[in-house]
């Protein structure tokens, strides 16, 4: 009777060990569900991160092939620039040697127009003197 008595003891002790045991996994099977609903909150959000991230990282890839784009528009714009330059200093030059040319012209033309003039006045006054003769002439017939 004690045997049995002993066992039974050692039953309800168990049992209670046993409740016990059940109230704590009972306890972490809780503590692992809350756990398990913060880690997909977490993992949520990481993944909310992620895709933020790729949009963002699209969004500077678009900015940084929209700048490199106005840079070689800009480079383009300056090189033509910088040949129209070039052309424009060469006509500048040649309207400064066609300047030159003409002007030298224009002298030797004023030269000539002054040389006839003189030449002019030379022969007015030989005229003059020829008509002063002829008079003279006249005269004295």
């Amino acid at each position: 009777a004690s045997l049995v008595a002993d066992m039974e003891a050692r039953l309800i002790e168990a049992e209670s060990k046993a409740v016990a045991l059940a109230s704590e996994v009972a306890d972490a099977r809780a503590a692992l569900d809350a756990a398990t609903i913060r880690e997909d909150a977490l993992v949520s959000r990481l993944t909310a991160a992620e895709a933020h991230d790729v949009d963002m990282c699209a969004e500077l890839a678009a900015a940084e092939a929209h700048a490199a784009s106005l840079v070689a528009d800009v480079e383009a714009r300056l090189i033509e620039a910088e040949s129209k330059a070039v052309a424009l200093a060469s006509e500048v030059a040649d309207a400064r040697a066609a300047l030159d040319a003409a002007t030298i012209r224009e002298d030797a033309l004023v030269s000539r127009l002054t040389a006839a003039e003189a030449h002019d006045v030379d022969m007015c006054a030989e005229l003059a003197a020829a008509e002063a003769r002829y008079v003279d002439m006249c005269a004295e017939l």
